[in-house]
């Protein structure tokens, strides 16, 4: 069951910063496209976040909390 709830972080922050970017691109100059895209890439790197501190590959859980 961990490894289920670890691979959605994972596959939401890859899908969330898709959306961003996806969104951004569409209209760069637009205000309100400019603060979903921050608002996504935040939300998106906290879901990886996630995923990287339950599911460490490269350091430590310790390390991640530095």
């Amino acid at each position: 069951m961990t490894d289920l709830i670890g691979f959605v972080n994972l596959a939401s922050g890859i899908i969330q910063i898709g959306m961003a970017l996806f969104v951004l691109f569409s209209d760069p100059k637009d205000g309100k496209k400019r603060y979903y895209f921050l608002s996504a890439i935040f939300l998106g790197l906290w879901s990886l976040s996630i995923y990287f501190f339950s599911n460490p590959f490269y350091f430590d859980t310790t390390t991640w909390l530095k």
